[in-house]
C-alpha cells in the first residue's frame, strides 16, 4: 500500500499540479489525482540519480518540486539536490549523510546513545563472531533487526526476527549475511500496542520543528513486529517528553524534511523509547493532513523558499483504521461474523489511508480485493487428511 497515495491526495487537494512516476503498485493509478509524469518510459529503472535525471529531462517540465515517497527515492533526491544546487527541480530533503544516519539502524542507535535519548539497547552485528560477547540472558528479550529496513523487507517480507536463543540468533544472522545485509540486536520493549506512539511532522532547515502530530496505536498485526491496524490522534501534551527527544535529535543533525517517528513507552520506567524515524511520507500521511497537519504542503512551500504557516492545533480523538491489516488480524484470530460486521462498519465510518469519499476508486478497488480474499478464505474447500 503506497505512501505515495496519501502524498498525492494531500498535494492534489491543494489544486496544485501533481505528477507521479509510474509504480509497480497499481493502486496509485486509480486515484483521481494521479497523472503519469510526461515522457516517462515503463518499466521505471531502479531509483538512481541517473533514473531521476532521465525522467526530469524527458518530462517537458521547466520546474517542479521533487517529493520522494520511499527511502530509496529520498536518498536519490538528496544526492540530486546536493549535486545540483539551484536546480529548477527543487526539494526540501536533508543532506545525504544525514539521511543515511537515520536510515542505517546501527548508526542511528549510536547517535541516540551519544545524545542520551531514551531508546532500546542496540548492538551492531556484522558477523557471527559479533554475537560472542553478548550474554545468553540478552537473547530472551531481544530481536534481530535490519540496518536497511526496505532491503530486508523486500527479501524476507517481514520487519525483524525473534532470537530467543543464541542458536536462533546465529541461524538468522547467517541468512542475513548470505543476503548481504547488516543487522543489529535490539532490546524488545514490552507492553501492548497502545504503548506505541507516533510523532509525525515537518522540520525546516537547521532542524527546526515546524509542525507535530501525535497519534497512538490501538491495535497492530502481527502482534510483535507488525503494522498499525487502528489508531487515534492525541494531544501533544501526552507525549511531551518524546517531542523533546525529537527536537534534540533534529537540532543536532540539522535535519530537514518530512518525518514520522515511532516511540514505545517502557512499562518499567515510563520512558518513551525511540524506535525509529522515517524520513519520508508514511502510510498514514493523509490521516495527519485530514486532522490538520499537512506535511506534504509544508514540504512544497519549503522547497520553494516560501514562509511556512504556523501549525499549532489539529483534531484530536480522531480514529483511523487500516482495513487490510485489520482484516488480516481478524482472519488470524478466527473472528466470527459479528466482528466482521463491526469491521465493515468501522471501514465505512472511520478515516483510513486508502478509502476517501473525495477519491473513492482506490478504496473501492481495495474493498473488492479484500472481499475476494475473504470469500476464498471463508469458503475454501477442505484439504483431505
Amino acid at each position: 500500500m503506497p505512501a505515495g497515495l496519501g502524498a498525492l491526495r494531500a498535494i492534489g487537494r491543494r489544486r496544485l499540479g501533481v505528477f507521479a512516476l509510474p509504480e509497480s503498485q497499481p493502486l496509485l493509478r486509480w486515484s483521481r489525482y494521479y497523472s503519469k509524469l510526461p515522457g516517462t518510459r515503463e518499466p521505471i529503472d531502479p531509483p538512481t540519480v541517473e533514473t531521476l535525471e532521465d525522467a526530469v529531462a524527458h518530462s517537458g517540465l521547466g520546474e517542479a518540486v521533487l517529493l520522494p515517497c520511499s527511502d530509496d527515492w529520498a536518498a536519490v533526491v538528496a544526492e540530486w539536490a546536493d549535486s545540483k544546487p539551484g536546480s529548477s527541480f527543487g526539494s526540501a530533503v536533508a543532506a545525504p549523510s544525514t539521511l543515511a544516519l537515520f536510515q542505517n539502524k546501527a548508526e542511528f542507535g549510536a547517535l541516540l546513545k551519544q545524545l542520551a535519548v531514551p531508546h532500546p539497547a542496540t548492538i551492531s552485528v556484522d558477523r557471527i563472531a559479533d554475537l560472542d560477547p553478548i550474554p545468553d540472558s540478552v537473547f530472551a528479550s531481544a530481536f534481530l533487526k535490519p540496518r536497511d529496513s526496505q532491503a530486508f523487507s523486500g527479501i524476507f517480507h517481514r520487519k525483524a526476527w525473534w532470537i530467543p536463543s543464541r542458536a536462533k540468533a546465529v541461524e538468522c544472522l547467517q541468512r542475513a549475511e548470505q543476503a548481504g545485509l547488516g543487522m543489529v540486536v535490539q532490546q524488545y520493549v514490552g507492553g501492548g500496542p497502545e504503548r506505541h506512539v507516533f510523532l509525525d511532522g515537518y522540520c525546516s532547515s537547521k532542524g527546526v520543528v515546524e509542525a507535530l502530530f501525535a497519534r497512538r496505536r490501538l491495535d497492530m498485526f502481527p502482534a510483535d513486529f507488525g503494522n498499525s491496524t487502528t489508531m487515534v490522534s492525541i494531544e501533544l501534551a501526552e507525549v511531551s517528553e518524546a517531542a523533546e527527544s525529537l527536537r534534540k535529535i533534529f537540532s543536532a543533525t540539522s535535519y530537514r524534511g518530512i518525518f514520522s517517528a515511532e516511540f514505545k513507552q517502557d512499562p518499567i520506567d515510563g520512558l518513551f523509547r525511540l524506535i525509529e524515524v522515517n524520513t519520508r511520507p508514511w502510510l498514514f500521511v493523509d490521516f495527519a493532513a485530514r486532522c490538520g497537519v499537512d506535511v506534504c504542503y509544508l514540504y512544497y512551500l519549503d522547497a520553494l523558499g516560501q514562509p511556512l504557516p504556523a501549525t499549532k492545533r489539529y483534531r484530536t480523538g480522531v480514529r483511523c483504521i487500516n482495513p487490510r491489516t485489520e482484516s488480516y488480524r481478524l482472519r488470524a484470530e478466527g473472528a466470527g461474523v459479528g466482528r466482521w460486521v463491526r469491521w465493515l462498519g468501522q471501514c465505512t465510518t472511520t478515516l483510513q489511508p486508502v478509502g476517501a469519499f473525495d477519491d473513492p476508486l482506490p478504496g473501492l478497488v481495495t474493498a473488492v480485493s479484500l472481499a475476494a480474499a475473504f470469500v476464498r478464505h471463508r469458503f475454501r474447500p477442505a484439504v483431505p487428511g
